[in-house]
């Protein structure tokens, strides 16, 4: 886990923590991010269940869904999912015991493999 975090990623609780944290930790290894947040999806219905974060750096891109502990996908979500990972996309979903595990932190690093 990112020592910068230590002791705050245990007080990740929600969906709206968790995508701050995320985008402090890709803005820190300078990867390229973009979050598609409610605000954007209401104005193009065909979003629906794309996912909240598309992370890409020189060794790969990641489509990642972000749920609370206890949240639960949408079938929309799910769909968008199970077509990117069939077309060899790599799209998971991270909830606040990621960003405590270091798993995330870990998926970030691989992406800047390559960089001098």
């Amino acid at each position: 886990m990112n020592t910068a975090y230590q002791g705050e990623s245990t007080m990740i609780k929600t969906e709206a923590q968790l995508s701050a944290y995320v985008s402090d930790e890709a803005s820190r290894r300078g990867l390229l991010a973009y979050h598609l947040d409610a605000a954007r999806r209401r104005f193009n219905p065909s979003s629906v269940g794309f996912p909240d974060w598309v992370i890409a750096g020189p060794s790969g891109i990641l489509f990642r869904e972000l749920k609370a502990q206890d949240g639960r996908i949408t079938p929309d979500q799910r769909y968008w999912g199970d077509i990117l990972n069939y077309a060899k996309g790599n799209w998971a979903i991270w909830r606040p015991e990621d960003a405590f595990s270091g798993l995330i932190s870990a998926e970030l690093d691989a992406l800047t493999k390559g960089w001098n």
